[in-house]
């Protein structure tokens, strides 16, 4: 196991690793940040290639015995990693993953077995969430839910920035998730292909409320952005509108608390 301490914070080794609080240059280097001893766990039990690990002196006997023998760890002070990263940063463990391939819609659909189970398979969309803590939150459920995978518009946030992978508490890990260009397409193939009943999530007076919504057998899911909803085109190419009423002139929810709400009405 390659074991490298560094003592210097403008060694170019750690560029990777550099001012993350100001850029998301991994995600143009295929690469992505888990921060803390956790994360940095549940990235090493995960499908995800590690290409090294940042952290403290005083982890170095843990990581010998845990980590993979071709793993490359970097070992600082303490105090140096916060100069490196570029803020104040107490867990004292990082590392660098390596992005998998997007995968088609296919790959997408094939990756749980549950999809030729009795129990159907549910397919998370969203158009464009933009917040990152959103996505994160919409990660999170979808994955204590289990649901089968994620798709996503081109506008939407990074799912493997720093805050998402932080924010989902590193359950982005273990959800396959797409990246899509162009969202009418990959809706028409989920009907037309994969059977999917594709169910909008809206506010709307004309709306199936949640209560009477039925599981159908295969289920897409969409949800929008907190400030403005789905997209009317996206709506269009869906087979059913449902709604969550809500009481005292309130019009909408967090965007992670609906999502939860969905889901679990959609998982009994």
């Amino acid at each position: 196991m390659p074991i490298v301490e560094i003592d210097d914070v403008d060694d170019p080794r750690l560029d990777v690793y550099r001012q993350l609080n100001q850029t998301n240059l991994t995600a143009m280097s295929g690469r992505f940040i888990a921060e803390s001893r956790l994360l940095v766990e549940r990235l090493l039990a995960s499908s995800y290639q590690v290409e090294s690990i940042l952290a403290a002196e005083q982890f170095r006997a843990e990581l010998l015995a845990t980590v993979p023998p071709d793993t490359t760890i970097y070992l600082l002070r303490k105090e140096l990693i916060s100069a490196v990263i570029g803020f104040h940063f107490h867990r004292g463990m990082l590392a660098c993953g390596l992005r998998e391939p997007n995968p088609t819609l296919d790959q997408l659909l094939a990756n749980r077995t549950v999809m030729d189970s009795e129990s159907g398979r549910t397919i998370i969309v969203c158009p464009q969430i933009v917040d990152p803590t959103n996505l994160a939150g919409v990660i999170r459920n979808a994955c204590a839910f289990g649901v089968d995978g994620l798709i996503l518009g081109p506008q939407c946030a990074d799912p493997f920035s720093r805050r998402v992978v932080r924010v989902s508490m590193g359950t982005v890990l273990q959800l396959p998730i797409r990246i899509a260009d162009d969202l009418i397409p990959e809706l028409d193939m989920l009907y037309h292909t994969f059977a999917c009943t594709r169910v909008a999530t809206v506010l709307d007076d004309r709306a199936t409320p949640l209560r009477s919504a039925e599981r159908p057998r295969h289920l897409a899911l969409l949800f929008g952005s907190e400030g403005h909803g789905l997209p009317q085109d996206i709506i269009e190419h869906c087979d059913e509108l449902v709604t969550l009423p809500m009481k005292r002139g309130t019009d909408s929810l967090n965007l992670a608390t609906s999502t939860g709400i969905f889901l679990y009405h959609y998982s009994q």
